[in-house]
């Protein structure tokens, strides 16, 4: 399930997290950097795998309509791909992909040869998002994910400030041995949120066949 999530609501976790809700250490602005830094870690292992649909004349065809310009951000491509039939299994096709003045191509190396009309549906990787932050107005990370989140930016916020910590008194009034033990054991549970899980053959939830 998808969390609803919004980026007040995270700040005010990781604030308790820090036993910081009064902004006496770490500012609003400083709380925000920290669960950026979260999200970007947590992107780079785990984004969100969605799909979008492209029309195909030639077996080589822009795909920059596609919400991202990483070549190797594309999964899998069904072709040809026809919406009305419902019941109809996958057909994968082989395909390459590369960039060229900015714009993301992809060149389908197998199947049909493809014919004006025809669609091909594409399955991606996505960053995820939260509502509020970097102007996005959705989350899109799954409720298990708040919890890794909140921890992992509370660690990346105290980490922030470790630096300073012989010149700062009021970071010194939390950087117990016991406090930073503690922000450790955070940034360990995030981490391990992180590890790749073993996945088995099913359905993706939006193919409509078996994956």
């Amino acid at each position: 399930m998808t969390s609803a999530l919004t980026l007040s609501e995270l700040r005010a976790r990781v604030q308790e997290l820090l036993g910081d809700t009064t902004n006496a250490i770490w500012t609003d602005d400083q709380v925000d950097a920290a669960i950026r830094l979260a999200l970007a870690r947590w992107n780079e292992r785990r984004p969100r795998e969605v799909t979008d649909t492209v029309d195909v004349e030639t077996r080589e065809f822009d795909a920059s309509a596609l919400p991202t310009t990483d070549p190797g951000a594309i999964l899998q491509i069904w072709f040809p791909y026809d919406v009305t039939d419902t019941n109809a299994l996958p057909k994968w096709v082989d395909f390459e992909t590369f960039t060229y003045n900015n714009t993301l191509y992809v060149r389908l190396l197998d199947g049909n040869e493809p014919v004006p009309g025809d669609v091909a549906r594409i399955l991606f990787r996505s960053p995820h998002t939260l509502d509020g932050l970097d102007g996005s107005s959705v989350t899109t990370f799954p409720i298990t994910a708040e919890t890794p989140l909140a921890q992992g930016a509370a660690a990346f916020a105290f980490l922030q400030r470790s630096g300073g910590l012989s010149e700062d008194q009021a970071v010194m009034s939390v950087a117990t041995p016991n406090q930073a033990a503690l922000y450790a054991t955070w940034l360990q549970a995030f981490e391990r949120a992180l590890e790749p899980r073993a996945v088995g053959i099913g359905v993706h939830p939006d193919w409509g066949g078996q994956t």
